[in-house]
């Protein structure tokens, strides 16, 4: 993960991060109550100290009960949307959309997902003074969401960066 460094109005601005659970899952080796805090520290290690909500959001019917109610437990919030499209702007995007409507620029916004669609919303969104966090995620999105999508574990890079910080500590309980 590459340090940035971030201005006092972002620094201390509300932060929401978006996890499409569906398409972006964990790999199956990690303790998935450890993905809010870490991405809490890793948040926090560039700067970040505002209100910070994470939500998991997708097809939650297409996820195992246990798996959810591990993620509710950690602290991360559920969002249940009824389609997942890969032409529109629906579902996920249109609650991160909506997201904005209550919470005006500077605020951060994290979008950890791997469809291509979101990469121009993120876009507009930065160009009206949000602050898309990209220092967590690789370099080049597009090109990492087109060889993720084609690759059968979609998601590994992205989750070994973001999970570094729990390498060294993997025996640890979270409480």
């Amino acid at each position: 993960m590459k340090a940035k460094a971030v201005g006092e109005a972002e620094a201390k601005a509300v932060t929401r991060v978006w996890w499409d659970i569906n398409r972006c899952p964990v790999p199956s080796d990690v303790d998935v109550r450890r993905v809010g805090p870490c991405i809490k520290r890793a948040l926090e290690k560039l700067g970040y100290s505002g209100p910070l909500t994470i939500t998991a959001g997708g097809i939650l019917t297409d996820v195992p009960h246990d798996f959810l109610r591990q993620v509710h437990s950690s602290g991360i919030a559920l969002h249940h949307v009824p389609t997942v499209s890969e032409t529109d702007i629906s579902g996920l995007g249109w609650a991160v959309l909506k997201w904005t409507w209550y919470n005006q620029p500077p605020a951060n916004l994290m979008l950890i997902s791997y469809e291509p669609i979101f990469l121009g919303t993120l876009g507009k969104l930065g160009g009206i003074g949000y602050n898309i966090v990209r220092s967590i995620l690789p370099d080049d999105l597009e090109q990492a969401a087109s060889s993720a999508s084609a690759s059968s574990s979609a998601g590994c890079f992205l989750w070994e960066s973001l999970l570094a910080s729990f390498t060294s500590s993997r025996n640890t309980t979270v409480t």
